[in-house]
């Protein structure tokens, strides 16, 4: 979870002066704004809708911030500071740390590309102590130990002054089994912990790299990997960037993941376990994403949910969305278990059986931490995050909302209690306004009694009984590798292009439309026999080759564009789109009893209407000595999620089995094909064989693969023309 600790303490102080007129300078931009290099793939750039409650444009201030702030292409950004070799517990064979530490960094590594990179430090504390060796806390740890010899003589010891060290005799005479950094003794109201040296090298070399690079060289104290969880600090560095300090769940697994600790099977277990490191890491960096798009600079521009005086000030934040998003989120990149349905489906049962539940009280228990505690209905804010998408989208709600936060306009009064002086503080109400014409807390009464009056139920935020962040119909969670891109769920090659934009998508070297016409498998990046057999008998090269002499082509160009007759860009588009119309694609095969033939054809940019057709009595009519008596053909789609490809068209007999004939009649005359039906002359010979056994369709296709499956409709033997023809209007 996002946890400020003291740092609000420490960086509200300085947030007076700051912004010193009620209208801040702006940049001047137009929208939609095209997002800078670095804030990642999934990531906004503020919305193009023109809000009377924001400002038209983002603050210049905090812009030009949250520029310097993203990490530009081949610099560092995630800093680690995780245990080693002896420090790291053996949690058994089922987990290796050399893997599971490489797949960390890779985790880190994916999210940043997919959120946006910012310096941040990563963090990891371990349960391994020295339990020889102890040393006093300020505070109480998780696990008390009430072993009454230990106590006596670290009793004794811290009385008298001396050392609270044990020989390897004393300790095993306590008998104590089980020892970790979250392991404590209480003594008359003094805490004691077993000292932990993983932790303390740790501590330092981060005290050490933050002294050092901050633009104060100043380290907070309380600072310790084994003390904080989540965001814990921010600091401005030398250069002029905010970087955040980060703790993740990596060494702590006894008593805090028993639950795992605990499963039977060592591959389900390692699952799991692998899931909660990861969800987490998605998690707290999502925090880092959030905070550096609502408040780039250090000290803060925004405070917490409360200013520590019972007064909701007019620059709060609330932890429910920070928290409700951000446990979203893993569940949309497939780094979390589907928990966001059961989680409104509990809401909604909390506020319509529960008659004691007041509005106020949802309220209450949403925005501010007193008088309930700190998201005591954890759950509640899937509710309203479910809600929020409805009315928006759900890219909006997990990514875009917080970039709004740069044109909330900042002239609004509101106390410095620290340093008590008024400032001017920018409202977090007006962007619920600017999206749902209602304050947050006007908008989550009204979520309220909607759902308590049956006006929203759990069918009208989720028809389909399913999370579909982007609409596609393809489940979130996993399944769909572009959680919030509606034209694309699957990458085969992880290149970061979807299937449906990218021209190879094994990543095989080979275009997926030279596969298709290969008759390879373009999702399948180790079966290119057939493809590399195909090209090599007609001498073409690979797709990497072709691009080389494509790009020696434009050098060439580019260096002396005098020899060349260059044209303007529209009679370029002019003629590529003409170069892309198909004239007529075929292929002539010799069928024997029981085969098959199966042409492949891609269509590209739109859809396209298309003349297929599979001939066979009417090749008489050219010479053929043995026609296929009866050819049948099936036009079919491919899929890219592993289901057999959709069927188009299946015709025997063209003109029995289409509605359309004359239609095609039409169309086979405009595209210059022979007819099927009698005709006294075409190109200058007689047609009279009339062909009412031969297959033909007329279909409009979107863009995608194609195969077109061609046989024997009677068993029978004999050649067959496949054609495929472009129809333009």
């Amino acid at each position: 979870m996002l946890r400020f600790l003291k740092i609000l303490i420490l960086i509200v102080c300085g947030i007076s002066n700051i912004l010193s007129e009620s209208s801040p300078e702006t940049i001047e931009v137009s929208y939609p704004l095209v997002k800078p290099y670095g804030y990642g793939t999934l990531s906004g750039w503020y919305g193009d809708k023109i809000s009377e409650y924001l400002l038209d444009h983002p603050i210049k201030s905090q812009h030009e911030q949250m520029n310097r702030n993203y990490v530009k292409s081949g610099e560092e950004w995630a800093f680690f500071h995780f245990p080693e070799g002896e420090e790291l517990p053996d949690l058994g064979d089922w987990w290796d740390w050399d893997i599971e530490l490489k797949n960390i960094k890779d985790v880190v590594e994916d999210i940043g590309s997919d959120l946006g990179k910012f310096e941040t430090h990563f963090i990891a504390g371990t349960e391994v102590v020295d339990p020889l060796n102890w040393e006093k806390t300020d505070d109480p740890q998780r696990f008390e130990i009430t072993n009454i010899d230990l106590k006596n003589e670290i009793k004794a010891k811290y009385s008298n002054g001396s050392a609270l060290n044990f020989t390897e005799a004393e300790w095993n005479g306590f008998g104590i089994t089980e020892i970790y950094s979250f392991s404590y003794v209480n003594i008359e109201g003094n805490y004691f912990k077993p000292i932990s040296p993983g932790n303390n090298r740790i501590n330092d070399e981060v005290g050490n790299m933050i002294i050092r690079d901050s633009i104060d060289n100043y380290y907070p104290p309380y600072l310790k990997a084994e003390g904080c969880g989540g965001i814990c600090y921010y600091y401005m560095t030398k250069n002029n960037r905010k970087r955040s300090y980060l703790v993740l769940n990596l060494g702590f697994w006894n008593g805090v993941n028993d639950h795992i600790l605990d499963i039977s099977s060592e591959e389900e277990k390692l699952q799991e376990a692998r899931m909660a490191v990861y969800s987490s890491i998605v998690h707290e960096y999502n925090h880092v994403v959030q905070m550096q798009s609502i408040d780039p600079s250090v000290p803060v521009r925004w405070n917490g949910e409360e200013n520590g005086y019972g007064e909701r000030s007019p620059n709060a934040i609330s932890r429910w969305w920070l928290e409700s998003f951000a446990a979203s989120l893993p569940e949309a990149l497939g780094y979390h278990p589907p928990h966001t349905l059961n989680a409104v489906r509990e809401s909604i049962n909390d506020i319509t059986s529960d008659s004691s539940l007041s509005e106020d009280e949802f309220v209450d228990r949403m925005i501010y931490t007193e008088p309930y505690g700190y998201l005591t209905k954890f759950h509640w804010g899937s509710l309203a995050a479910a809600y929020m998408a409805k009315l928006t989208s759900w890219k909006y709600v997990l990514i875009d909302f917080y970039f709004d936060f740069q044109r909330v306009a900042s002239d609004v009064e509101a106390r410095n209690e620290h340093q008590n002086t008024i400032d001017l503080v920018p409202e977090l109400d007006r962007i619920f306004q600017h999206n749902f014409g209602k304050t947050e807390e006007e908008f989550l009464k009204n979520l309220f009694r909607i759902v308590r009056s049956g006006e929203l139920t759990f069918e009208m935020l989720f028809p389909e009984g399913r999370l579909d962040f982007d609409g596609d119909s393809v489940d979130d969670g996993g399944a769909d590798e572009f959680p919030f891109d509606a034209s694309e769920s699957i990458d085969t090659d992880k290149d970061g292009i979807g299937n449906n934009a990218d021209e190879d998508d094994d990543g095989d070297g080979y275009f997926d439309i030279a596969e298709a016409v290969a008759g390879g498998d373009s999702l399948d990046a180790l079966d290119l026999a057939v493809t590399k057999d195909y090209f090599a008998g007609l001498g073409f090269s690979k797709t990497s080759e072709v691009a080389a002499a494509r790009t020696s082509g434009q050098n060439d160009v580019t260096a002396s564009p005098s020899v060349y007759d260059l044209h303007t860009s529209t009679e370029l588009a002019e003629a590529t789109a003409a170069a892309r119309t198909i004239v007529n694609v075929s292929a002539r095969v010799d069928l024997g009893e029981s085969e098959i033939v199966t042409p492949g054809f891609v269509v590209l940019g739109e859809q396209k209407k298309l003349l297929i057709r599979a001939v066979g009595p009417k090749l008489a009519d050219l010479g053929v000595g043995s026609p296929l008596p009866n050819p049948t053909m099936t036009v079919y789609k491919s899929r890219w999620d592993g289901n057999p490809p959709d069927v188009v068209a299946t015709i025997d007999d063209w003109k029995a089995d289409n509605d359309n004939a004359a239609e095609i009649v039409s169309a086979m005359s405009s595209a210059g094909a022979f007819p099927l039906e009698p005709t006294e002359t075409f190109q200058g010979r007689p047609f009279m064989t009339d062909d009412t056994s031969s297959a033909a369709a007329l279909v409009t296709l979107d863009v995608g693969v194609y195969t077109v499956q061609v046989s024997s409709a009677d068993e029978g033997v004999g050649e067959v023309l496949v054609e495929v023809y472009e129809i333009t209007d």
